[in-house]
């Protein structure tokens, strides 16, 4: 990570996220918010000292405490209801299949996929190796390498 200049924007950034202690901030910044500290004295203090004010009052707030049973309750069943899928869904000759992915869709779009490929595979093949000719080929061949006569294989054949 390339070193970058501390501004006063990212100090007052740093201070007010982490705190004023500095053993909080983040380390591949903490040298650049130190010197930072050095070269702005006086303006680094002001921001301190208000960040320490607040460590120090967060630090005598008491612990929340954990939510009561009623809350949590309330909370649970204000919460929107997900239908969830089994975990298989039964298939042919008592085999299981996965629901993950969509479940038989996913059996279908994959059977699907994969009949394309092979339909695509051999019609290329067969049609491919069927359309040309040698004499389309060769000129073919030279037009793509510019042979000079290209022109005349073509006419020739």
């Amino acid at each position: 990570m390339r070193a970058r200049i501390m501004d006063k924007a990212r100090f007052l950034e740093i201070v007010q996220c982490y705190g004023a202690d500095p053993r909080r901030w983040p380390t591949h910044e903490r040298a650049e918010a130190e010197a930072f500290m050095t070269a702005h004295g006086d303006a680094a203090r002001e921001v301190l000292g208000e960040a320490r004010e607040l460590d120090i009052l967060l630090a005598r707030a008491p612990e929340p405490e954990p939510p009561s049973a009623d809350l949590r309750s309330r909370i649970l069943d204000a919460a929107p209801q997900t239908v969830r899928a089994p975990a298989f869904v039964p298939a042919f000759a008592g085999v299981s299949l996965p629901v993950g992915f969509g479940g038989m869709r996913s059996a279908a779009a994959a059977f699907a996929m994969s009949f394309c490929l092979v339909v695509g595979v051999a019609g290329g093949y067969y049609f491919g190796s069927a359309s040309a000719t040698r004499a389309t080929d060769q000129a073919l061949f030279e037009l793509a390498l510019d042979i000079d006569d290209a022109f005349l294989n073509l006419e020739e054949g």
